[in-house]
């Protein structure tokens, strides 16, 4: 199994947004290619890809080499803003030309209903979003669209909104949720799914980007295992639909079990010194060679969790070979889940 991610985030020229359009190369029909992943310009934000990634090592130093070589594109006056919204001036959006202000992508679908998603209707014009999609390499298909596919990338969506949306109901924000970012909202890719309930929160530091790994990690391992969560709890979508903690705190509470809590953590999401190195991230990286930084972690954390996750039965170094079945009818026991 590999994990990638296509996220997106802001520019700001003092506490004006500013559009990315002409500010660094690449499209989505032809991002630019960097050391460790691309970059691209997506309407008025910056976009980029890392190449996917086997372990949690590698995806953090994929986001920071990439995100690193980006910033040296954008001119100093113009700073990040890893935010979900942002609001343009009605000057600015005037002044953009009409590539720009294009909205809208490939349709995606809701795991739940296994129907298209409705395009958004945005109220206010000035008004764009940034999203934070993950990507899950599991499969090798010609066709991500036949039933058989299809069934499997909504059952590892609704895993994963266990272990990712549910834990980050704190962290996301409402405007972007009632536009984008439904619970269940995934593409089915050749190579697995795209999971695109996220917003760009979990770029704010690399704990939250490790705890994203982590969460994927563990919902396939268990998926694996056949704790199909979505058969054995209540449904999320509601919770994280409504971002309601209240409602949710119930559901996480059963899912404790799982190493699933609330995630509590985020760091200021402006980067206020453009050549200072990222937000939170281990150290200035703008004169690091790719592949040559090796990631500070919290160790302590890393044994807690990983402890946790051991008392459970899971395997310290999991190795992901497997083909996604019909779980519907097993009743696995690990540990003391049932």
């Amino acid at each position: 199994m590999k994990v990638g991610a296509d996220p997106e985030l802001f520019l700001l020229n003092g506490e004006q947004y500013h559009s990315a359009h002409g500010v660094i190369p690449g499209t989505k029909e032809e991002p630019h290619a960097v050391a460790n992943g691309a970059v691209q310009v997506d309407g008025l934000a910056l976009e980029f890809n890392i190449e996917p990634a086997e372990n949690e090592n590698d995806w953090c130093n994929n986001l920071n080499v990439v995100m690193s070589e980006m910033r040296k594109m954008v001119p100093d006056n113009l700073h990040f803003a890893i935010e979900p919204c942002a609001y343009f001036t009605e000057e600015h959006i005037n002044a953009q030309p009409p590539e720009a202000l294009v909205l809208g992508c490939d349709p995606d679908y809701n795991a739940y209903t296994m129907q298209q998603n409705m395009v958004p209707d945005l109220e206010n014009p000035n008004m764009r979003t940034a999203a934070g999609h993950v990507h899950i390499g599991f499969a090798d298909v010609d066709d991500p669209y036949t039933e058989e596919h299809m069934q499997d990338c909504a059952a590892i969506v609704k895993q994963l909104d266990y272990f990712l949306a549910l834990p980050a109901i704190k962290l996301e924000s409402a405007e972007r949720r009632a536009l984008y970012g439904k619970a269940g909202a995934f593409r089915p890719k050749p190579y697995g799914v795209e999971y695109r309930v996220l917003s760009n929160f979990w770029l704010q530091s690399n704990e939250l980007s490790r705890r994203v790994f982590r969460a994927v990690t563990s919902a396939m391992y268990y998926l694996e295992q056949g704790h199909v969560l979505a058969n054995k709890f209540e449904c999320p979508e509601e919770a994280i639909n409504e971002g309601s903690f209240a409602n949710s705190a119930g559901l996480l509470e059963q899912v404790a079990p799982y190493g699933i809590e609330v995630w509590q953590h985020a760091h200021p999401m402006r980067q206020p010194r453009p050549r200072n190195g990222l937000i939170d991230f281990a150290r200035a990286l703008d004169n690091v060679a790719p592949g040559a930084f090796e990631l500070e972690r919290n160790d302590e954390d890393v044994r807690m969790e990983d402890a946790e996750v051991a008392e459970l039965g899971a395997p310290q170094d999991r190795d992901y070979n497997w083909r996604l079945h019909d779980y519907a009818q097993e009743d696995v026991v690990i540990g003391e889940i049932e």
